[in-house]
């Protein structure tokens, strides 16, 4: 959906399906009265960018949008002026996608003038009537966040109901619909809903979208900044409050999303908690170092991890490439891009285990998470973090200039198992899935525990941004 993402499965769903419903219509050659679409979600939640992302991708960069504030329209007659407008993008052979914003305000009272247009394509100007011609017409919902509740609506403030408002009739012309979820947790009767889950995901996304980081383009962001944008309670103007701080923050030709450059309270307390995103962006900060002074000894854990895969290859019955120790002398000592691999593996553990929620932190700070737990955890994420695993340890050759070839070569850099995890043969993927699962005692050698990243022991954090040490500001 060109720069649209998203990964809940229910919008999805429903992108794809709105998708189909612009595409079958622009392309229909008989189409004379407006498609009609409604969008639902709370304020800020994205609601036009994801139909314009759609219309573009069907129709072009160059597609005219239109876009009409109900609630801005102080008498019914301004509408007469939008749908003149609207007709004269179709008289120059246009598909006009046109955003009815705020539909839904001052009573509903706006409903029963966009019946006829709906239906019959057409709008009356005084005696004469005029076509509207082949449009697209999104109805943008500025109280409701979804349709179920735009359709619950009883009765309003003068004492209609919703069917002497013609709701009901309103509906019926729909021929499809949309809830966006935003960048806020589902909230169901003022109460955040805890099936969803994937809100920070979405945050993920929006934060990509709105730096222009798209494909494989890496986002450079502060780990403590990226903690407190993802984790905050809540943006109060949803997804403006992402695109406003990101805005804030990369303005004026600065690189990348830095702690240095986050706005002053006075500008971001507009969009965020300003004490409790402070106090996130320094928890972040801080785990980050954990992270960093675990990788830091990925040079005494290497002949450890070798040593675990000599371990395995015996406990397994298959035979290693590299089976001497990891101080054997020439002419059979261990290669170097051998010993860098181990030293890589290190590096990369406590990347792969945020993945299941879990950090790593040294022993004397804590007494980490029930080992039991931690077990558990790996467990139940087994799939996912063996092939993050694997992922890893791609990157690592990959970056080195090896290729996948189906015959192992070391000297000229090829090798069978660079290829996505769920290609490999079991064999292989039992191996990464292995190496996950000694994670635990690879952390208790370096001295350092996991624990689960929510119950984090605060007593080792600063107590404020200004007990960071000087020079510590994280690029």
């Amino acid at each position: 959906f060109k720069k649209l993402y998203t990964v809940d499965s229910i919008e999805l769903n429903g992108f794809h399906a709105v998708q189909k419903l612009i595409k079958d219509y622009v392309f229909a050659e008989k189409a004379t009265t407006p498609l009609c679409l409604g969008v639902f979600g709370p304020p800020g939640s994205g609601k036009s960018f994801g139909i314009k992302q759609i219309s573009k991708g069907i129709m072009g960069d160059n597609v005219p949008i239109l876009t009409f504030n109900l609630s801005q329209f102080p008498k019914k007659e301004m509408l007469i002026g939008a749908f003149h407008q609207v007709r004269d993008e179709v008289l120059k052979g246009k598909v006009p996608v046109v955003f009815w914003d705020e539909f839904d305000c001052d009573q509903l009272s706006w409903l029963q003038y966009m019946l006829a247009p709906m239906n019959d394509g057409e709008f009356l100007e005084g005696q004469v009537t005029h076509p509207i011609g082949k449009c697209i017409f999104i109805f943008a919902g500025g109280t409701c966040k979804t349709i179920k509740e735009f359709q619950s609506i009883e009765e309003v403030g003068d004492g209609k109901s919703f069917k002497e408002l013609k709701g009901p009739d309103f509906v019926s012309r729909l021929k499809g619909y949309l809830n966006v979820l935003g960048p806020n947790p589902r909230n169901i009767g003022g109460i955040d809903d805890p099936s969803d889950v994937g809100y920070p995901i979405r945050r993920a996304i929006m934060l990509r979208v709105h730096a222009e980081r798209f494909g494989s383009n890496r986002l450079d962001i502060d780990p403590g900044l990226l903690n407190a944008m993802l984790k905050i309670d809540e943006y109060t103007h949803g997804a403006r409050s992402i695109q406003t701080i990101v805005n804030q923050i990369t303005g004026r030709g600065k690189r990348g999303l830095l702690r240095s450059n986050i706005p002053p309270r006075e500008q971001l307390g507009l969009h965020v908690n300003y004490d409790q995103f402070m106090k996130l962006v320094q928890e972040g900060a801080e785990l980050h170092m954990e992270a960093t002074k675990f990788k830091a000894k990925a040079k005494e854990l290497g002949p450890q991890i070798h040593d675990f895969y000599l371990e395995l290859a015996e406990k397994e019955g298959w035979k290693p490439h590299y089976g001497m120790k990891w101080d054997a002398p020439p002419p059979n000592n261990l290669p170097d891009h051998i010993k860098d691999d181990n030293f890589a593996a290190a590096r990369r553990l406590p990347d792969v285990m945020s993945l299941a929620g879990l950090i790593v932190i040294e022993a004397q700070k804590g007494p980490g998470s029930n080992p039991d737990q931690v077990l558990e955890i790996l467990k139940d994420n087994i799939e996912c973090l063996a092939e993050a695993e694997h992922d890893g340890w791609m990157d690592t050759k990959l970056g080195k200039g090896w290729k996948w070839k189906e015959i192992r070569n070391d000297d000229e850099g090829e090798h069978p198992t660079l290829i996505p995890f769920k290609d490999l043969r079991p064999v292989d993927q039992g191996k990464d899935r292995d190496a996950v699962q000694n994670y635990l005692e690879i952390a208790s050698l370096a001295d350092f525990v996991i624990q689960l990243e929510e119950v984090i022991d605060a007593q080792y954090l600063p107590k404020t941004p200004g007990d960071t040490p000087a020079g510590e500001q994280l690029k």
